[in-house]
């Protein structure tokens, strides 16, 4: 991969016509079916290769180092590795007669990715890989340096087997950092050519590798500030000691259910239509029916279904990378609790489809580790954030459905959330700090009260104290005005309206509430 090892991603569009666009189809449902013949060829390697009984007398040599290095030599012997199946994918290009569509250097690269596949399957790290139909076929091509597919700067274009496929740049100074000038270009690593459907039509896009660091669009917090999370199926709790707030994870993130489920009562009506003889007479599906005949008009709103999940999946990834940068510009160390996001799938499935609350940990940990930042992952066994309570040092268990924590047993209630997110920022060596969590109580405290999240109220004495509690519901922010703090997170969104679901409450330091909006 050569001496560096920072790389970043540049994406432009490719403007091309119809020509081009079939050339580029062409040779994309060749590498198809180089990629399906390569795969095929590697499980009837790594059938026959299991049931051998050199790969079964390896299993018995006690000694893991030994056992390790005799079964790699054996899996080297049938071509089971990443060159193996790129020599495998090159001979079936060869063969195929076809080599005017791809290159040598292309059709290696098919093969590397079916390695990638095989090789979760192998190691037992993911499932059975699957051959890629005509429907779906392959959605990216790439190659690495100057060989096969190349940017080429001065022109602006991808030259790909004697064709020229001109880019859409935008004269930006970003873009311009991020491609380099004319006279001197950043090194590009690999150039990579991508399909996909936007708007039920074909578009072909260019990724380019870029060597070094990317430009600079937002200037982090250090790594000695921290900040708190406490992450629900939809909405996320901040605190730091100069800093607090509550929001959703994707405020723009709306599934638009309805047109979801009347597209597919169309869809359901036109297979029944095409394939009366797979349905028995009471309306079920007919076991074991296995020939189904699709209707151009199915293939047209099975193209609108997913173009739909596609809109509201990339407004969820622009909401929650706007999100993460508001996060790590208030502080470069993060800790959050280790939860099972699969249990939030399971108990809350819509909220979890739509605000996708494991996957804004995923890319927030892969935005901390490209920026140099910190994000820790507390035991939430030990430390039992939303049992816990500082002024009395115990922990006292609670029902899911009660969101505020009476503090210290007094009339002074906190916001649930916003109490386990403090208690998480000033975790220290994996334990709770009941100084510094004062400390940053009484930092915050003034403002949560302003924002709503924390309240006195007189509460009831004996066993209806718990009953009173329990039935309590959150009042996010009553007489609070969220714009000007809407604008100042969300600031990249500005111009879209929020729906009306959209609800929002955030506490930054107290000169910050009174600013109005810019």
């Amino acid at each position: 991969m050569g001496t560096s090892s920072q790389y970043y991603v540049v994406e432009l569009p490719l403007r091309i016509g119809d020509e081009e666009s079939r050339r580029l189809a062409m040779a994309f449902e060749f590498g198809r079916t180089i990629y399906n013949a390569t795969l095929g060829q590697a499980l009837g390697k790594l059938t026959h290769m299991r049931q051998s009984t050199e790969w079964k007398n390896a299993f018995l040599i006690k000694k893991v180092s030994d056992r390790n290095a005799e079964l790699k030599r054996i899996q080297k012997k049938y071509g089971l590795n990443e060159f193996g199946l790129g020599d495998m994918a090159a001979n079936h290009r060869k063969a195929s007669g076809k080599t005017n569509l791809i290159g040598f250097t292309e059709a290696k690269f098919i093969g590397f990715t079916v390695w990638r596949a095989l090789e979760r399957y192998i190691y037992a790290k993911g499932g059975r890989p699957r051959f890629k139909t005509k429907r779906r076929g392959l959605h990216s091509m790439y190659c690495c340096g100057n060989r096969g597919i190349i940017w080429k700067p001065q022109l602006q274009s991808v030259v790909w087997r004697g064709y020229r496929f001109p880019a859409l740049v935008k004269h930006t100074a970003y873009f311009q950092e991020a491609l380099g000038s004319e006279d001197s270009p950043r090194q590009v690593k690999i150039c990579r050519i991508v399909r996909r459907i936007l708007n039920c039509r074909e578009r072909w896009f260019v990724q380019l590798v870029m060597v070094g660091l990317p430009p600079v669009r937002h200037v982090y917090a250090p790594k000695s500030e921290t900040i708190g999370l406490d992450i629900g199926p939809s909405k996320v709790a901040m605190v730091s000691p100069n800093f607090a707030g509550f929001t959703f994870l994707s405020p723009y993130g709306e599934i638009p259910w309805a047109k979801i489920r009347n597209l597919r009562r169309k869809m359901a009506r036109s297979l029944r239509a095409m394939n009366p003889d797979n349905y028995e007479p009471s309306g079920a599906t007919k076991k074991g029916a296995r020939e189904w005949k699709r209707s151009n008009h199915y293939e047209k709103l099975l193209r609108e279904l997913a173009d739909l999940y596609r809109r509201a999946a990339e407004t969820r990834k622009r909401d929650h990378g706007a999100l993460i940068n508001s996060i790590f510009e208030q502080a470069g160390t993060v800790n959050l609790e280790t939860i099972s996001y699969r249990s939030y799938q399971r108990n809350f499935g819509r909220s979890a489809q739509r605000q996708a609350s494991g996957l804004f940990v995923q890319r927030l940990k892969r935005k901390a580790e490209s920026a140099a930042l910190t994000v820790n992952e507390l035991d939430t066994r030990k430390l039992r954030m939303s049992q816990y309570d500082h002024k009395t040092q115990t922990y006292t268990r609670k029902p899911l459905q009660q969101r505020w924590h009476s503090l210290g047993g007094s009339d002074t209630l906190v916001s649930r959330d916003i109490y386990s997110a403090l208690l998480a920022c000033c975790v220290k060596n994996g334990e709770h700090d009941p100084v510094s969590i004062e400390r940053c109580w009484q930092a915050v405290e003034h403002q949560l009260k302003s924002a709503g999240f924390v309240r006195d109220i007189k509460l009831p004495k004996g066993p209806d104290r718990e009953r009173f509690l329990s039935r309590l519901v959150r009042d996010p922010s009553p007489g609070f005005t969220s714009e000007a703090v809407q604008t100042k997170i969300f600031r990249v969104r500005s111009d879209v309206r929020p729906s009306r679901s959209f609800q929002t409450c955030f506490v930054g330091k107290a000169a910050d509430i009174s600013e109005s909006p810019e």
